[in-house]
């Protein structure tokens, strides 16, 4: 009997159905972030750029359960992801340890956490990558997890009962880690910087003497003696000299300028890793567009909408079902929120939205964190602008513009 045959599997969850979970699943767990992941981040000045702007990012979007349009603030779901994962965590702080772990070991695991009934969702425990190991039924090919804990015994999860993602994957099972692929350039880059340590170091002004050609060499002796003494007194400002000797000073030379463009190759390649601009690493020399809006344009397309994309699917497919899918329950992040430091942007899609109806202008003023205002329920269309129930009632309205015929109309 193998150890899948000793664990229960839980069934599919339904609402209106209680799961039976194994026992060993229902003990609290502790949060754990992976130490190797900190170290990791400690290690490169571009890979904490990268974690961390992509990390803040995702845990600045606001994640609620929808049905339809509507959040579904009584769902405990939504608690967890919107108000409490955790007895110690935020939902900001859930996210961003979940993408921290993702970016840097390369994979990120949650534990769905039940209460007594097994179906009702309590918590959302971040799990040390490094302690969980993927396990696959050789007689089916099912995926189940072993998780380590704290006194060093395991628990066996099936793949249901884990929120996994990714950063890339071959199998979608196991994670490719971007700090292994950056080895060689991390490792390149660590040797420039200790060279250049060592240049820096080394770098020293020099002070070249000029004695006339037909002077001894004791007199010369003498006379470098004594500059020195002066030169140490003086703080290396004022030094008197006797009639014929001379002194210039050269100054030393700062690290390569090639050494210096290392870094910015480094960069680049972080960057490349990480699917993000250039230069929102620091690379100046990396910009193809003119303002930091097409910049940040291409980040959310590039790089947040396929993270996004991922989280979205991996919680719909381990906290929904799919009857709940059918009916219009789903994830979703407010990317839209992202946008709302960009005026320009906001104003250009509320003024189209509004003018082909598609939002009534309350909904634009909520978006922009302003009170309805009265008569702003209303979906409007140019002509310019007039309530579109209003068009429906007198479609006459599309030749003459005006609710009521003319007298000579009336004729």
């Amino acid at each position: 009997m193998s150890v899948f045959d000793r664990v229960k599997k839980p069934r599919a969850r339904s609402r209106d159905r209680p799961v039976e979970r194994p026992k060993a699943l229902l003990p609290l767990m502790n949060a754990l972030l992976n130490v190797k992941a900190q170290q990791d981040l400690k290690g490169s000045e571009a890979i904490y750029s990268a974690v961390s702007r992509i990390a803040n990012t995702i845990a600045s979007m606001p994640l609620h359960l929808y049905k339809g349009f509507e959040i579904q603030v009584d769902d405990p779901r939504e608690r967890c992801v919107a108000w409490a994962p955790g007895p110690n965590l935020t939902p900001y702080n859930w996210k961003l340890a979940m993408e921290a772990c993702r970016d840097t070991i390369g994979r990120a695991y949650a534990l769905i956490v039940t209460g007594k009934d097994g179906v009702t969702v309590e918590r959302l425990d971040v799990l040390d990558p490094g302690r969980v190991q993927i396990l696959r039924n050789a007689s089916n090919g099912e995926i189940w997890y072993g998780v380590t804990l704290d006194d060093g015994t395991q628990m066996i999860c099936h793949n249901t009962q884990i929120i996994a993602l990714h950063h890339m994957s071959t199998d979608g099972v196991t994670g490719i880690s971007p700090i292994e692929v950056l080895g060689g350039t991390l490792g390149y880059d660590q040797k420039i910087r200790e060279i250049s340590v060592e240049q820096l170091e080394g770098i020293k002004d020099s002070i070249v003497l000029k004695f006339p050609a037909n002077l001894s060499r004791e007199k010369r002796d003498a006379y470098t003696q004594s500059f020195l003494d002066a030169y140490k007194q003086s703080r290396g400002h004022l030094i008197a000299l006797d009639s014929g000797i001379d002194a210039d000073k050269i100054a030393g030379s700062v690290v390569d300028a090639k050494i210096l463009e290392v870094d910015n190759i480094t960069k680049r390649k972080v960057a490349a890793v990480y699917n993000m601009p250039p230069r929102m690493l620091g690379d100046a020399s990396s910009s193809g567009f003119s303002t930091s809006e097409q910049e940040i344009a291409e980040f959310l397309k590039l790089t947040m909408i396929p993270i996004v994309k991922q989280w979205e699917e991996a919680l719909n497919r381990r906290l929904l079902t799919y009857k709940e899918i059918s009916q219009g329950y789903t994830f979703r992040f407010d990317m839209d929120a992202l946008k709302r430091g960009d005026t320009a942007a906001m104003a250009d899609k509320h003024s189209k939205a509004i003018r082909s109806a598609a939002m009534t202008p309350n909904e634009a003023r909520k978006e922009n964190g302003l009170p309805p205002m009265d008569g702003g329920d209303d979906l409007l269309v140019p002509r310019d602008l007039i309530p579109l129930h209003v068009l429906i009632e007198h479609p006459e309205l599309l030749l003459t513009g005006r609710l009521a015929p003319s007298p000579d109309e009336d004729g």
